[in-house]
């Protein structure tokens, strides 16, 4: 009961953040984390900044640009300005350029209202006058249908968000935790509204508002990139100030092989620590607590003025780049720390094994892993997506099996002299899974050896391939799903797929 008072007392910033949570659901890299106060100044200004992706290291990009890494290295560890933004981000920059952005409210917030408002009016007045028609409203029906099901395909994490967020307030009240559970339910019905909203707009046909939104905040960029470079030229002016107050010791030639071994140790005491994480950002994220245990260890090591810095920048799912600089004498050691997951546990492994392919998938697994072969986290992802459909009990005809071109056979494993034509990562009575690693953020459609094991597959999905597991002709399932493991490929690609036959297109493993 009283999660629900808290929601109606807040009711007028619920649908506010709603309505902005909704218009950016699909934009920026890695989603926008919504301002506490999103239509003061500073809240806009943090949201503007989001979508433009201007994070701290896009203002430490163009720094290095203009003045070169020695210097951008030396002004991160002594001019405060860039000490503020690293720790306080897009506050930080707001902070040094406010001044300059006193109409953003105008600029930015209110020409969304009053696009959304016009887009909306419009849009309902045409669906009601649709309604009047009885052979338009049956095509209505028939559009709601399609707009349903494309919604619940295009806004599948929020939707997912807002069912843990519920289940987390349930589990909280079962507990006898009332006093967080009050706050859990406020959160379940706010985080609701973005999905009520994208809801009704793909009823009314207006669910692609939000790149007209990414246009109108883009239209300020021009602005914030200026703002930056004077903060720029503003901090080297403190830097020139600094740079003859805090001159270290001098460096050696014995120095500068210490300052070597100590970044060549760095890097293999973090290439040794094998992951155990399931996901991506909590092995990032330990290796930034990990970078950060280092520096405490070795900067005691090094003279009066030499300071020691270790950073990660995240480069593909499974990949991080880190760069040990040790200034100023300038002793820079880069590397990539690949992200390899925990594998499998011994009972998913037996739990596989029980299937046909799922032991022969396992194994190969183990050589890959044993190797240190690329292709690893691609028949990783293979296995997890073959564990999703046990979990979600798929009844499993089989895993990872390579079609016979000539008999239309299924094997498991290697099989030499016997030409192949195309293999089948998870088949069940109701869904055919093709997993896809890699990046296809900049592809509209499947090319080359892609498209050659697409055309043989919805061969297979259409009946025109039989095909046979020891003797039986296996039956089509119904559903045809391409599995990237990526968390977001060209939506071009994806609408290429649906076109040409595919049932239903996920993202991220």
């Amino acid at each position: 009961k009283q999660g629900f008072e808290n929601f109606a007392g807040n009711i007028t910033n619920h649908l506010q953040s709603g309505l902005i949570g909704w218009l950016t659901g699909t934009l920026g890299p890695i989603g926008i984390q919504l301002p506490d106060d999103i239509f003061s100044l500073p809240g806009i200004f943090s949201l503007t900044t989001q979508v433009l992706g201007l994070t701290f290291n896009y203002f430490r990009g163009k720094a290095v640009k203009i003045f070169g890494e020695p210097v951008v290295t030396g002004m991160e560890q002594s001019v405060e300005v860039f000490q503020v933004l690293r720790d306080r981000g897009a506050m930080g920059l707001w902070e040094q350029v406010q001044e300059q952005f006193n109409d953003l409210k105008e600029t930015v917030i209110e020409q969304i209202k009053d696009m959304v408002i016009t887009q909306v009016i419009t849009a309902g007045v045409k669906w009601i006058i649709g309604l009047l028609n009885p052979a338009s409203a049956f095509v209505k029906a028939a559009m709601a249908i399609y707009d349903i099901i494309m919604f619940f395909v295009n806004r599948g994490s929020q939707v997912l968000e807002l069912v843990n967020s519920i289940v987390d307030a349930v589990a909280a009240i079962a507990s006898g935790a009332i006093g967080g559970a009050a706050k859990l339910v406020e959160n379940a019905l706010s985080r609701a509204l973005p999905v009520v909203i994208g809801f009704m707009a793909s009823l009314l046909g207006v669910g692609g508002l939000a790149k007209k939104v990414e246009k109108i905040i883009g239209s300020v960029r021009e602005r914030i990139d200026k703002a930056i470079d004077k903060v720029l030229l503003k901090a080297k002016g403190l830097f020139k100030g600094k740079n003859n107050k805090e001159k270290p010791d001098e460096i050696t030639q014995n120095d500068k092989s210490k300052h070597n071994t100590i970044a060549n140790e760095i890097i293999e005491k973090l290439k040794a620590d094998k992951s155990k994480e399931r996901k991506f950002e909590d092995f990032y994220k330990k290796k930034e607590n990990q970078g950060e245990a280092l520096e405490d260890k070795y900067q005691p090591k090094l003279n009066k003025g030499i300071k020691l810095d270790v950073k990660f920048k995240p480069v593909s799912k499974n990949k991080i780049d880190v760069q040990i600089s040790i200034v100023p004498n300038a002793t820079y050691k880069n590397a990539t720390i690949d992200f390899s997951g925990s594998g499998l546990t011994v009972d998913e492994e037996t739990t596989l094994s029980l299937h046909p392919g799922g032991k022969e998938l396992v194994n190969k697994l183990k050589d890959l892993k044993t190797a240190g072969s690329s292709k690893y986290q691609n028949e990783l992802a293979e296995a997890k997506t073959a564990l999703d459909a046990i979990n979600r009990r798929q009844d499993v005809v089989f895993f990872g099996g390579s079609v016979e071109k000539s008999s239309g056979n299924i094997h498991f494993g290697t099989k030499e002299g016997i030409e192949m034509l195309t293999e089948l990562d998870v088949f069940t009575q109701e869904e055919m899974i093709e997993v896809k690693g890699g990046n296809y953020l900049d592809k509209r459609k499947l090319s080359d050896r892609d498209f050659r094991q697409f055309t043989n597959q919805k061969k297979i999905f259409e009946g025109k391939v039989k095909i046979y597991l020891n003797g039986n002709e296996i039956t089509p399932p119904k559903k045809w799903i391409y599995q990237f493991t990526a968390k977001e490929i060209d939506e071009r690609l994806k609408d290429w797929l649906l076109e040409k036959g595919v049932t239903e297109v996920r993202t991220g493993i």
